[in-house]
């Protein structure tokens, strides 16, 4: 039996791609990144709203506790509050400052920051 004769070119042939086959593969995952986007950013920012919600609901159980104390006048806190506080530092607060008072107390251990 002879051997079969192969074509001269086909011994130096390697298999590869080519770089039309790249530029396909390399076009069908930028599509796929840019249809999967929308949805990342949809699913973050109701992670972030579901956080926010969170936070707040929170804060309305804080304030509802700290008016529900009958020896602080049953009152939300003040949005401004100015009075030494208890290690004789004469403290001026506002806004959320007065909230973090109201909620934490003023050495940070849940002890009412309010008379």
């Amino acid at each position: 039996m002879r051997p079969t004769r192969r074509h001269p070119a086909a011994k130096t042939a390697r298999r590869a791609f080519t770089l039309v086959e790249m530029l396909v593969v390399m076009g069908i995952i930028v599509t796929l990144v840019l249809l999967m986007m929308p949805v990342v950013n949809t699913a973050r920012n109701m992670a972030k709203d579901t956080a926010t919600r969170a936070l707040i609901h929170s804060l309305e159980t804080g304030l509802n506790m700290f008016k529900s104390e009958s020896r602080l006048g049953r009152q939300y806190p003040p949005s401004y509050y100015s009075d030494l506080d208890p290690y004789g530092v004469f403290v001026t607060l506002r806004g959320a400052q007065t909230l973090v008072w109201a909620l934490a107390g003023p050495d940070l251990t849940v002890t009412a920051g309010f008379t």
